[in-house]
């Protein structure tokens, strides 16, 4: 499905491959074409959003701080994280999407967590 995701400037497509569980709201396959976006945007504090780069190259931009994905990449986006991602690469870029839920809890109650974490492949 092409969309424009959370105000970006170009659409991308994406397939929702998983639908909602216990504890995922859902996983997507996606594709972000050259020039394409992510638009920026924010989480409620009762989840977080888990994006793995399996092609291309991107640039995301996660609770203020700009850093360069590339495959194998795993960054996590915590509970009330704001982020972005920008295809900045001249091929298509591959994202999993996983949205994972938490209980019904205060933000006082999630476990303490750096507000960026990024695994490179």
């Amino acid at each position: 499905e092409e969309v424009t995701a959370h105000g970006g400037a170009r659409p991308i497509l994406t397939r929702r491959v998983v639908g909602r569980t216990d504890s995922l709201n859902f996983i997507d396959l996606t594709v972000v074409p050259s020039g394409s976006d992510i638009g920026v945007h924010t989480h409620a504090d009762d989840n977080e959003e888990i994006y793995v780069v399996v092609s291309g190259n991107a640039t995301m931009r996660v609770d203020g701080r700009t850093i360069a994905v590339s495959p194998g990449d795993v960054v996590v986006n915590r509970p009330g994280g704001t982020h972005g991602l920008w295809n900045t690469g001249d091929e298509v870029a591959r994202i999993l999407e996983l949205l994972a839920l938490f209980a019904a809890h205060t933000p006082e109650s999630l476990p303490m967590r750096p507000a960026i974490d990024i695994i490179h492949g």
